[in-house]
Parts: C-alpha cells; sequence; structure tokens
C-alpha cells in the first residue's frame, strides 16, 4: 500500500503561501480536508489540490466594461 505524504498545519500553510491560523480556520469551516491520525491532524497533497481548484476563478472571457453612452 502507497501511504500519502502527510503534511502538518505549517507545511500545508507554506505550500498554500498562507498563515498556519489560515490552514486551521478553513479546515474548521469545512472548505479543507484533512486526516486525524490520533489527535493529530494532517493535509494529504490531493486535499490540499483539491482546496486550490475549489479556489480557482476562471478568467472572463471578454472584459466587462460599463457603457458611457
Amino acid at each position: 500500500m502507497n501511504a500519502p505524504e502527510l503534511y502538518d498545519e505549517r507545511q500545508a500553510a507554506f505550500l498554500l503561501h498562507v498563515k498556519p491560523c489560515t490552514v486551521r480556520n478553513e479546515r474548521v469551516r469545512g472548505k479543507l480536508g484533512y486526516v486525524c491520525i490520533g489527535r493529530r491532524v494532517f493535509y494529504t497533497g490531493d486535499q490540499i489540490g483539491a482546496y486550490l481548484r475549489q479556489q480557482s476563478v476562471d478568467a472572463c472571457a471578454e472584459e466587462a466594461t460599463p457603457s458611457l453612452s
């Protein structure tokens, strides 16, 4: 069995370029999946990737500029 690489809160924050408290808040809000082993919380690469995909915003096809006429 191939076990996924596990990241602690600090490592996940480093990967996401945010503070550890942001990682914790997103987990508590249910936006970032996690793995509990005993009382310790970890994040897999797949969970971090899924979180990033949820946060992605696609570019608009055309620039929306208001008409001044």
